[in-house]
């Protein structure tokens, strides 16, 4: 697995913010709550005010298990930020991840030694396994851009990408927007998803649940306990979209069990891609949370 951070910065004053994606992301679509806004605009919704910005990028997955997404993520960060041992005294990361992102945050966070985070932001995801909700239809998802593998082979004069987008919204009973968002992971120029389908669908049972406790990472010299204390975990912030099933309220019981000390906000009028719905109030929620304990 090989991971791409590119980074977006206006300054270096505060903690680096690192970004990790959802499955079929890519870093390119948090750029634009990302990238520094022009000097005289005040109203484009970004997070990178004095600070540094890294987003990981996940596309060259081969293995989607959080053990193994969770000990390449600690080897970026220690060639990015030093051994996590050594970042107590400086500007440890904030960590911040959406969906399958997040469960490798929180998966990260949990079994790696305290110092490794300045804090964590997790989005629209909970500390658990989705298998077998019926809302849940990732599995579906994948096989539908399984099903698109013969028709990338074929040449661009007999199928374009946007037969491709089409065929992906009739395998997904007309949901345009779900379909468009997934063809953004298509690279044109090779004609193929920038990420591995077949490890993917491979995994995809993994990619939905939450195993926990979590083993130390092999790099942890020392691992804190599964029965967390609230002392031993740096502050942690839960947004979830008011109208997601990720994140719903029946969720919190199991949220403030594995992290005693979480806030949780929900932004009103968003679903699961609650950074997409709502930029503005998402990233007020995101800068309230980072001032508030001084990040």
């Amino acid at each position: 697995m090989s991971l791409h951070f590119p980074c977006w910065s206006s300054g270096h004053r505060r903690h680096p913010l690192v970004v990790l994606h959802g499955l079929f992301g890519r870093a390119a679509n948090w750029r634009p709550l990302l990238a520094p806004p022009p000097a005289s605009t005040t109203t484009v919704a970004s997070l990178c005010v004095d600070r540094e910005v890294h987003v990981l990028d996940s596309t060259h997955a081969t293995h989607y298990t959080y053990p193994s997404l969770a000990c390449v993520l600690h080897a970026q960060l220690d060639r990015i930020f030093g051994p996590a041992s050594q970042r107590g005294d400086g500007k440890p990361p904030v960590i911040m991840g959406h969906s399958m992102g997040g469960k490798t945050a929180m998966y990260s966070l949990l079994a790696a030694p305290r110092s490794t985070y300045a804090a964590a932001i997790i989005v629209d995801v909970a500390p658990v396994s989705y298998v077998g909700n019926a809302w849940w239809t990732v599995p579906r998802v994948v096989d539908a851009v399984h099903r698109t593998l013969p028709l990338l082979a074929m040449d661009s004069a007999t199928v374009s990408i946007a037969d491709i987008t089409h065929a992906l919204m009739k395998d997904l009973g007309g949901d345009k927007r779900t379909a468009q968002f997934l063809a953004s992971s298509i690279d044109r120029a090779r004609r193929a998803w920038c990420v591995d389908v077949h490890a993917i669908r491979r995994d995809v049972l993994s990619i939905g649940d939450f195993p926990f406790p979590p083993l130390p990472l092999p790099s942890s010299s020392s691992p804190r306990s599964p029965s967390m204390q609230e002392d031993s975990l740096p502050p942690v912030l839960f947004i979830g979209g008011a109208n997601s099933n990720h994140t719903s309220a029946s969720y919190d019981p199991v949220i403030r069990k594995v992290f005693p000390n979480a806030e949780i906000v929900r932004i009103p009028s968003a679903g699961h891609w609650v950074h997409v719905d709502q930029p503005m109030l998402f990233t007020e929620a995101v800068r309230s949370f980072l001032s508030t304990h001084s990040l």
